[in-house]
C-alpha cells in the first residue's frame, strides 16, 4: 500500500471513508462501516452489477471471495475508486435522469435470490420519525440555542410549527389507509438523493451507497395509495 487519504465525504457517523492507493498506482475507495451491518448492502449491488448493470458499482471480492472483510471494529469494503461529482453540484442530464429511472425500475422488477435478501427489513410505517418530529418542536419551545444559527434555526421551526404538526398529523392517517391495504413490497435503495448520484469524468452516471436498503411499496402503489387516502378523507 502506498498512500490512504480521508475523504470528507457523507453524513453517516457510522462510516469513514479513503482514497487507498496500492504500490502499482491503482485508487481504491475503502468504506470503513461499524455498528449495525447488512450484508445485503454489498451482495445486492454486486448482484445487480454482474447482471449487467453498469451504473452500479461492485465491490471488489477479497481472497477469499468475500465483499468485506473484518477490520478491528469495522467492516471493510473495497471498491474501484471512481473520479466523480456528485448530482447536487452538477446538473444531470435528461439521459442521466432515463438511466437511474432504468437501474431503478430492475432494482425495483428483479428477482434476487432471497439467500441475498433474507436480511433486508421490511417497511412497517413506524411512528418513530414522526414522535422525534414532535418532540423536537416541544424542545424548542424552551431551548432556542445560544449560537446565531440555532438561534434562527429554532425562530423558523416555531414559525412552522403549526404547518409541521398538521404534516405530521396527515401522514399518520396516511400510515393507516396504507396499512388496511394489501402491500406490494418491491426492494428500494433507501438514501436516493443527488449525493448518492456520481458522474465520472467521462459523465457516466453511477448510483452509490447501499448501505440502507429496504422492501418497501414500489411507487406506483404508494401513488395509487396516496390518491385513495386523499379521495377517503380524514379517517
Amino acid at each position: 500500500m502506498e498512500k490512504i487519504t480521508f475523504l470528507p465525504l457523507g453524513a453517516d457517523f457510522n462510516t469513514a471513508v479513503y482514497r487507498v492507493t496500492t504500490t502499482d498506482g491503482a485508487d481504491h475507495f475503502l468504506k470503513l462501516r461499524s455498528g449495525e451491518f447488512l450484508e445485503a448492502s454489498v451482495s445486492v449491488p454486486k448482484y445487480i452489477a454482474d447482471l449487467g448493470i453498469k451504473q452500479v458499482i461492485p465491490p471488489l471480492a477479497t481472497k477469499t471471495g468475500q465483499l468485506w472483510t473484518g477490520l478491528a471494529s469495522f467492516k471493510a469494503i473495497l471498491y474501484p475508486y471512481v473520479e466523480s461529482r456528485n448530482g447536487v453540484d452538477t446538473k444531470l442530464s435528461e439521459d442521466h435522469w432515463a438511466q437511474f429511472g432504468e437501474v431503478i425500475k430492475k432494482l425495483h422488477s428483479t428477482d434476487i435470490p432471497s439467500s441475498i435478501t433474507k436480511d433486508i427489513p421490511r417497511e412497517t410505517f413506524s411512528s418513530k420519525g414522526r414522535e422525534t418530529v414532535k418532540a423536537f418542536l416541544v424542545r424548542i419551545e424552551s431551548e432556542g440555542g445560544e449560537e446565531p444559527v440555532a438561534v434562527k434555526m429554532a425562530l423558523f421551526l416555531k414559525s412552522k410549527s403549526a404547518e409541521s404538526l398538521k404534516i405530521i398529523e396527515q401522514t399518520e392517517e396516511l400510515a393507516i389507509t396504507i396499512q388496511k391495504q394489501p402491500l406490494d413490497y418491491v426492494l428500494c435503495h433507501a438514501d436516493m438523493h443527488g449525493w448518492n448520484l456520481i458522474l465520472d469524468k467521462e459523465n457516466a452516471l453511477y448510483i452509490v451507497d447501499w448501505d440502507t436498503i429496504i422492501f418497501a411499496l414500489s411507487h406506483l402503489h404508494m401513488r395509487q395509495s396516496i390518491d385513495l387516502f386523499i379521495k377517503a378523507g380524514p379517517v
